[in-house]
C-alpha cells in the first residue's frame, strides 16, 4: 500500500501540501474516512506521485 505521506516524503515536500492538492484534483469518489491509501501500482498511486512530482518541480 501507498500512502500519501509516504509520497511526500519520497518527494520531499509537506504531506499537507500534497493532501490538499488531492482533495481539490482528485478525480474519483473518496469514501468518508479515506486516509489516501492506494495499493502500490494502480492508477490512484500512480496519480499521486504524479502530482508529487509536479509539486516538488514548483
Amino acid at each position: 500500500m501507498v500512502t500519501a505521506v509516504e509520497v511526500a516524503r519520497r518527494h520531499h515536500i509537506s504531506d499537507k501540501r500534497l493532501r490538499g492538492i488531492l482533495r481539490r484534483d482528485w478525480p474519483w469518489p473518496r469514501r468518508k474516512h479515506d486516509f489516501w491509501t492506494f495499493p502500490a501500482g494502480s492508477e490512484q498511486a500512480a496519480m499521486m506521485e504524479m502530482i508529487a512530482k509536479r509539486l516538488a518541480a514548483a
